[in-house]
């Protein structure tokens, strides 16, 4: 497991081992940094999608740090910080950003533009494979035939809704109603009641449609409360 305080310590480990008799800051910039020689400031998280494969994939996401190097000479900062460029290229599981800093992020920090990157580090948690139980007995399948549901959103005054919002949740269906404020699905389990989701204009309203009305060549007609502004 990697956490990001596991992650700290490794990355001022690597410092040393980089820059010799170094001291690291975890500050932002500006901060407390006057006697430190690079600073590694965790800026953000970001989204690190993991891989899709057969097995169970990890939690993860990536931590950015923003790496500075606050030495009293120009020259040192910029020696201190293309080694630090360099080595990290040499880090399979480290990744360089050159993007522009925003002025508006150094004026936050209080200092003036400077040097700098960023580094980009996945964090990870495993998560243990379930455990499958041995099926004892013959897998019993039942089957059901598929009919099309139809239907229309009405307001007041029997005045359609266009664009509104038309989920069966507990099968993951979504739908968005026509100018006329029609909806179609083409495939549900017929004989089986449906609870519809409706969105429109800001509110949401529950209702179940009875059994009979999927497969029917009749819409259904969905009367949405009073929109109150």
């Amino acid at each position: 497991m990697h956490l990001i305080d596991a992650i700290d310590r490794r990355l001022k480990d690597w410092v040393g081992s980089v820059i010799e008799e170094s001291s690291v800051s975890f500050h932002a910039p500006g901060v407390d940094q006057a006697r430190a020689s690079v600073g590694l400031y965790l800026l953000e998280l970001r989204e690190n999608k993991p891989p899709s494969g057969a097995r169970r994939a990890p939690l993860q996401f990536s931590v950015r740090y923003l790496v500075t190097a606050p030495a009293a000479e120009p020259e040192r900062a910029h020696e201190v910080l293309g080694r630090l460029v360099f080595a990290a290229m040499e880090e399979p599981e480290f990744s360089v950003g050159f993007e522009a800093i925003p002025p508006a992020l150094w004026s936050a920090f209080g200092v003036p533009p400077q040097p700098a990157f960023f580094l980009d580090i996945p964090v990870r948690k495993e998560r243990a494979e379930p455990v499958t139980g041995l099926v004892r007995q013959p897998l019993i399948v039942h089957t059901s035939p598929l009919a099309s549901f139809q239907g229309v959103v009405v307001g007041p005054g029997e005045i359609p809704l266009p664009n509104a919002r038309v989920e069966i949740p507990s099968l993951r269906l979504v739908t968005t109603t026509d100018r006329k404020g029609a909806f179609h699905f083409t495939t549900l389990p017929s004989g089986r009641s449906v609870n519809l989701l409706i969105h429109a204009r800001g509110k949401k309203f529950a209702l179940t449609a009875a059994q009979d009305c999927v497969g029917s060549d009749r819409p259904f007609v969905i009367q949405f409360p009073v929109l109150e502004e």
